[in-house]
C-alpha cells in the first residue's frame, strides 16, 4: 500500500474516531478558513492544532492579513481554544522592539490558561530581518502608522469578530498585556481605542518612542566620544559604588544586590574618577565619568538646555552598556535615518532641529503620551503598569513621570490604575521579576499573579495593592533557595523590618516610597 494511501486510510480513520465536540470545533474552525473578511482583514488560514504533550490545549488557529491602508500588510494571528476549554475571555499580546514578525509561543501561555488569544507583527515587515531593525521606517510613513497603532486596533477588531463567531457568543472580558513595545501598544489602546480592552497589562512601555530613540542616539554617540568607551566591567565599578553607600539605607535589606529606590540614592559618577596613583581597574578616567555624567542627567536640546528624554536611573548600569557607543543594539534601535537624508550619517543627527522634524513627521504616529485616560477609565477600564527599577533600556523614570501626569489630569489614578516598581528586575523581566507579568508564566495565585489580578479587578473590582515577586531560577543553580518580595502599589514601597528573613516578603511592609523628585521633560518634548 502507498504512502498517500496509509495517509488518507489514517485520515478517514481519525474522522470516524474523532468525537462529536472534536469534529464540531474543526467545522467551526474550517467556516472561519481562507479567504474570509472580516473589515479591513482577510483570513489566510484557519485549522485545528491538536493538543500537545507539552499541555497546549487543540485550539483553532487563524492567520490573516489587515489593510487598514493600501500599503498595509498586518500579519495578524488568532488562536481559539476549544468552547469547553475556554474561559470567556480575550487576551490580546505585544510585540517587542520593532517587530516584523509574530514571535514564537507568544499566544502559548494563554492558551494554557484558557485565553483565546492574540497578537501581531504590527505591520513593520521586514523589521525583524537581521541587520534592518527600526530602518524599517525609512521612507514608510504608513507603515510606522501601522507599527504605531493600527496593527494592534486591526487585531482587536479582528479577534472579536472570530470570537463571536466561532462561539456563537462575544467575550465576557477583553485584556491586553505587554511589554517593552508591547507596553506602548496597551497605552496606545487605552489613549486612542479605549473601546477596545476592559484592562490592560502596561510593562515598562515604550510609549515616548520618539524621544527615547533620541536617547538612544545620544548614548551612542556619548560612548563614542574619545576616551569615553565604557567595557561591562567598567560600568560595574559604578554600580558597585551606588550598591556600597545605598544598599539598606533605601528600604531594602542589607544584604540586597539591588537597589529598592535607587532615584534616592546621591552616588554620583565623579565619585569614581581615578585619583592619582590609584589602579585604573578600580575607577573610571575624566572623559568617561563625564560622558557618563551626561547620560545620568538626562538627554537635552544642545541649544537651549531642555530636557528631552530622562536621565539613567542609577543601578540599571548592566543593560546600560548594551546601548553604551557603536553597538549593535544602538544601531539596531537607531531612527535617525527616519528624517535624516541618505547622504547623512546618524552620527550628524541634530538634537534640536532634526529632532523637531522628527516630532512633526512621526510622534502623532507612534507616541502614546496623551495622559487624558478619561474615556477608559470612564467605561471601567483597569490599568495595571510595572516598571524594573533596574532596566536599562527604558528607564523606569519615564514611566513613573507619565503616571504622574495620568495622575494630575484630575482623576484619581487609584481608581482605575496601579504602578509597581520592581526593584532588581531589568528589562521586562530577570531578576526580582516573576510575578505573572506575562500569560508565557505559569499561573500563580492572585497575590503573586498580575494577569489574575487583573481579572479580579475587572471582575470584581478588587484592587491589587500588594504583589509578591520572586526571582527567576537560575538554570546554573536549579536547587538554590527563591526569594519573595512585595511590591506596593506606588507611591508606596516595601522596606525591610529589619529582623526578619530578608528573603521572604513577610519580612517587609509597605511605607510612602522616600525618593528624589523626577525632572519632567520640556512640554514640547512630553507629547
Amino acid at each position: 500500500m502507498s504512502r498517500l494511501a496509509l495517509a488518507l486510510g489514517a485520515g478517514f480513520l481519525l474522522a470516524a474516531t474523532a468525537s462529536p465536540a472534536a469534529a464540531q470545533q474543526a467545522n467551526a474552525c474550517e467556516a472561519l478558513g481562507a479567504g474570509t473578511k472580516f473589515g479591513d482583514a482577510t483570513v489566510v488560514s484557519a485549522s485545528v492544532t491538536p493538543a500537545s504533550a507539552d499541555g497546549l490545549p487543540s485550539h483553532c488557529r487563524i492567520l490573516a492579513i489587515a489593510k487598514p491602508k493600501p500599503s498595509s500588510h498586518i500579519v495578524i494571528e488568532v488562536a481559539l481554544p476549544q468552547a469547553e476549554a475556554w474561559n470567556g475571555r480575550l487576551l490580546g499580546v505585544g510585540n517587542g522592539g520593532s517587530a516584523g514578525s509574530i514571535q514564537p509561543n507568544a499566544l502559548a501561555g494563554g492558551l494554557r490558561r484558557g485565553f483565546a488569544m492574540v497578537t501581531t507583527d504590527m505591520g513593520s515587515y521586514p523589521a525583524a530581518m537581521p541587520n534592518v531593525g527600526f530602518e524599517f521606517g525609512n521612507g514608510r510613513p504608513e507603515a510606522l502608522a501601522d507599527w504605531g497603532h493600527r496593527s494592534t486596533h486591526a487585531m482587536t477588531v479582528l479577534a472579536k469578530a472570530l470570537v463571536a463567531q466561532y462561539y456563537g457568543r462575544p467575550q465576557e472580558r477583553a485584556y491586553f498585556e505587554g511589554c517593552s513595545t508591547g507596553g506602548s501598544q496597551a497605552w496606545m489602546e487605552a489613549q486612542r481605542y479605549p473601546d477596545d480592552y476592559d484592562a490592560i497589562i502596561v510593562g515598562a512601555p515604550a510609549n515616548n518612542r520618539t524621544h527615547l530613540h533620541t536617547r538612544f542616539a545620544a548614548l551612542r554617540k556619548l560612548g563614542m566620544q574619545p576616551g569615553a568607551g565604557l567595557t561591562a566591567t567598567q560600568f560595574k565599578i559604578f554600580r558597585a559604588a551606588a550598591l556600597k553607600a545605598c544598599v539598606g539605607a533605601d528600604g531594602g535589606a542589607p544584604g540586597d544586590t539591588f537597589l529598592t529606590n535607587p532615584l534616592q540614592c546621591g552616588v554620583k559618577p565623579r565619585d569614581v574618577l581615578c585619583k592619582p596613583g590609584q589602579d585604573s581597574s578600580t575607577c573610571l578616567q575624566d572623559a568617561q565619568v563625564k560622558a557618563l555624567e551626561a547620560a545620568y542627567g538626562g538627554t537635552r536640546n544642545p541649544r537651549t538646555g531642555e530636557l528631552i528624554y530622562y536621565g539613567e536611573v542609577i543601578g540599571s548600569e548592566a543593560e546600560l552598556a548594551y546601548l553604551w557607543g557603536d553597538t549593535p543594539v544602538a544601531r539596531n534601535f537607531n531612527v535617525t535615518h527616519w528624517v535624516l537624508p541618505a547622504h547623512r550619517a546618524s552620527e550628524s543627527f541634530d538634537f534640536d532641529r532634526d529632532l523637531d522634524q522628527l516630532d512633526k513627521r512621526f510622534a502623532a504616529s507612534v507616541n502614546a503620551m496623551n495622559p487624558d485616560l478619561s474615556r477608559f477609565a470612564a467605561r471601567g477600564g483597569k490599568v495595571i503598569v510595572y516598571h524594573g527599577l533596574q532596566d536599562g533600556l527604558i528607564p523606569a523614570a519615564d514611566t513613573i513621570d507619565f503616571f504622574q501626569a495620568v495622575h494630575a489630569r484630575g482623576r484619581d489614578t487609584h481608581d482605575f490604575a496601579r504602578l509597581f516598581l520592581v526593584p532588581g528586575m531589568g528589562h521586562c523581566g530577570g531578576g526580582m521579576g516573576v510575578f505573572g507579568q506575562s500569560s508565557i508564566l505559569a499561573q500563580g495565585p492572585a497575590d503573586s499573579d498580575l494577569l489574575v489580578a487583573l481579572d479580579r479587578w475587572s471582575t470584581q473590582g478588587l484592587a491589587p495593592e500588594v504583589v509578591i515577586t520572586r526571582n527567576a531560577v537560575d538554570p546554573a543553580k536549579p536547587d538554590a533557595p527563591i526569594s519573595s518580595r512585595p511590591l506596593c502599589a506606588f507611591p508606596l514601597s516595601a522596606r525591610y523590618d529589619g529582623k526578619g528573613d530578608a528573603k521572604q516578603a513577610s519580612s517587609y511592609s509597605c511605607r510612602p516610597l522616600s525618593r528624589a523628585s523626577v525632572e519632567h521633560p520640556a512640554e514640547r518634548y512630553f507629547r
